[in-house]
């Protein structure tokens, strides 16, 4: 099932058991979503399922960001709200993988390269990574490989 009808299907669902807030992050995600449709239309492109997975994702990034600057500020009123919109557009995107299944990757990826600079390493592992880790965790582990 495409990432734009799972969040269509997930809003009806919401709508009908009147969770607002799952209503207004799923508005918010649909929105993001359309927005990059049109973005990709604009490029004379089709929106597939890695664009439309890569938008979700910076918007979750987004909102990640977002209750780390409202803690910063002391908003913790907004930092939970910003927190309950992530855990809904999370169960949206595929399982992030745990730091040690991403180290098991890097390392594999680096036995298969050979490569002892950070860039080569990072963008090769992201490739195989892609939409199941996000690229902080993997430059740590990167990093953390490389240091031997």
């Amino acid at each position: 099932m495409s990432l734009m009808r799972q969040v269509q299907d997930e809003l009806v669902a919401a709508m009908k058991s009147k969770d607002a807030t799952a209503v207004g992050a799923l508005r918010m995600l649909k929105s993001t979503l359309a927005n990059a449709e049109i973005a990709a239309r604009g490029a004379g492109k089709e929106l597939d399922d890695a664009g439309a997975l890569a938008a979700a994702q910076r918007h979750a990034k987004q909102l990640r960001e977002a209750i780390t600057e409202y803690r910063a500020g002391h908003r913790d009123d907004l930092a939970a709200a910003a927190e309950s919109e992530l855990v809904i557009v999370e169960r949206c995107l595929p399982s992030q993988l745990s730091e040690e299944e991403i180290r098991a990757v890097v390392v594999a990826v680096h036995a298969r390269t050979g490569s002892t600079q950070v860039g080569p390493l990072m963008g090769s592992a992201m490739k195989e990574l892609q939409g199941k880790a996000d690229g902080n965790t993997v430059r740590k582990m990167v990093e953390e490989v490389l240091r031997g």
